[in-house]
């Protein structure tokens, strides 16, 4: 069967970060339109019969879906039950973007289950001071045992995936970093 769809999706309207750049440093929630219809839930993240059903119509015609785009996936509850749903599709192409600061060994290991192909982890700074000024309230040394803990979990399992890809925001503030 063709795979012609390309699925992005936020699992949750909430961050854990206030990034200076970000529209979510002003807000708890993001509200997505329409506006006016009522929440899918009370505390902002997508009810898993609600992916489920997106996963079910969509997934098995998609070839590429993200699990976010504006918030933090990770943070959602029940994130690696839903990151397991989207592995049963055998999406060629499943991936996510995060600041990777919620990340646990348990859901290292469902992102590798899932055979989530990559990470994309939000980066906007190569030292400490810049890392932390931009990613509020984000700590360098959390960073950097998230990072060890995805290549130690990837290298027990011996596993090549999810690969890590770095997104890095070009700024003033940061320009010097980026070499």
């Amino acid at each position: 069967m063709p795979r012609p769809l390309n699925v992005i999706l936020d699992l949750t309207a909430r961050c854990n970060l206030k990034c200076v750049m970000c529209y979510f440093a002003n807000t708890d929630r993001l509200l997505f339109p329409p506006f006016d219809a009522p929440p899918l839930s009370d505390d902002g993240n997508m009810p898993v019969e609600v992916f489920e059903k997106i996963a079910a119509d969509l997934f098995p015609r998609a070839w590429r879906v993200a699990l976010a785009c504006a918030a933090e996936p990770m943070i959602h509850p029940r994130f690696r039950e839903i990151v397991g749903i989207a592995g049963r599709y055998g999406v060629p192409d499943l991936w996510f973007p995060t600041n990777l600061l919620a990340l646990t060994e348990p859901t290292a290991q469902a992102l590798i289950s899932a055979r989530v192909t990559t990470v994309a982890a939000s980066i906007d700074g190569m030292r400490k001071e810049t890392y932390e000024k931009i990613r509020v309230p984000a700590k360098w040394e959390r960073l950097i045992a998230c990072l060890d803990l995805l290549r130690s979990v990837k290298k027990a399992a011996r596993s090549k995936t999810p690969r890590l890809r770095i997104i890095f925001t070009w700024m003033k503030s940061n320009h010097g970093d980026l070499a």
